[in-house]
């Protein structure tokens, strides 16, 4: 598949492979992520305080990222969730 169409915009495809090169442990989630057919892969984001300001800033969360899967029979239909623990151990959450 294109990584077009695996990713939303290549800001989130970039962030990926950042992310894979400080974190390499997320190769085999990953690698389960994209053999199940997801597409539509998209970070999440966090809200941070901004100490000088006093309020949260919208940003780009390296450790938590979303996709779509097509299940039973239709498009869309399912959502996929990676995330890291902690621990620094990444999983797939779906929903």
């Amino acid at each position: 598949m294109n990584d077009n169409k695996r990713f939303r915009n290549s800001e989130s495809r970039n962030l990926m492979a950042f992310v894979l090169a400080l974190d390499p442990t997320m190769r085999d989630t990953l690698r389960q992520l994209l053999r199940m057919g997801a597409y539509n892969i998209r970070h999440d984001h966090m809200y941070v305080l901004n100490k000088e300001t006093g309020k949260y800033d919208y940003l780009p969360d390296p450790t938590a990222w979303n996709a779509d899967l097509d299940a039973f029979g239709g498009k869309n239909n399912m959502g996929v969730t990676m995330l890291r623990t902690r621990q620094g151990e990444w999983f797939l959450n779906g929903c």
